[in-house]
């Protein structure tokens, strides 16, 4: 039976792998303290944002230098602390990433999107530290058996679990189709967790595709292989499914499409 608080301080690589498994130790320990799948999808796109932006921005992918991360997991509380080796950056004057002349900077939406997320998001003064609080306050919406189904911004997530079988390709189909039957015309199939494309995968979308033509819609899959965009799109898919490797950049994009007027 864990303990109702735990409180860890580790530096880790300056890498993916390294982070990836560092995400899923805090996300492990939110679960054990009863935190739902609602509370995880907040907490993964927040954490994901956060130490890419402590690789990429602060630390420069440079694999001599570390990253610093303290998190605190009550019942009731995520408190989570990244910090990175740069030079920091001027937090005070950050842009709203919707207007026109922020449209073009990929850190300031990134931060904005964790503001989203999060309860209460801080940095240091210098800059190369910021501090995320998740506190539990929402539910979850719905889902098939093994899937969920979140909204954020008019746009609907379908969370797909790592462990679901090949054989559920075909329920994701038909969950897709019955958003789009709904009036759902922004939507995310996260398959972040998944090693690879499965080819039962391959032709759910494939039969969604002309689908997604017909009622306007805009569908973003999530997939860490970078392969998987031109994979998909050599078995005929529309230029109107695309393919992310990070969750907060599917939605950046279906929102970006939004605020810019464009059809979904």
């Amino acid at each position: 039976m864990p303990t109702s608080r735990v409180l860890k301080h580790q530096e880790i690589p300056n890498d993916f792998d390294a982070i990836h498994v560092l995400v899923r130790e805090i996300l492990d320990h939110a679960s054990e303290r009863g935190y739902d799948e609602n509370a995880h999808f907040a907490l993964r796109l927040a954490l994901d944002e956060a130490l890419a932006n402590a690789y990429d921005h602060g630390n420069r992918r440079r694999s001599d230098r570390r990253i610093r991360v303290t998190y605190e997991i009550t019942p009731h509380r995520v408190k989570v602390v990244v910090g990175d080796e740069g030079d920091g950056f001027d937090h005070h004057g950050l842009d709203d990433p919707r207007e026109d002349a922020a449209l073009d900077r990929t850190h300031g939406r990134g931060i904005f999107l964790i503001q989203q997320f999060m309860s209460e998001v801080r940095f240091n003064e210098k800059g190369n530290e910021i501090t995320l609080v998740y506190r539990r306050e929402r539910g979850e919406l719905t889902g098939w058996p093994g899937l969920k189904i979140w909204e954020s911004a008019g746009i609907n997530i379908l969370d797909v679990p790592a462990e679901l079988p090949a054989c559920y390709s075909y329920v994701i189909g038909v969950c897709l189709g019955d958003l789009l039957d709904t009036g759902h015309r922004r939507l995310v199939l996260d398959l972040s967790r998944h090693s690879q494309l499965e080819p039962e995968t391959i032709a759910a979308l494939v039969g969604l595709s002309t689908r997604v033509v017909k009622d306007g819609a805009r569908l973003v899959v999530v997939h860490a292989d970078p392969r998987a965009g031109s994979l998909l799109h050599r078995h005929g898919l529309s230029p109107r499914v695309d393919c992310r490797s990070r969750l907060a950049e599917a939605l950046e994009l279906l929102a970006e499409a939004g605020e810019k007027g464009e059809r979904p």
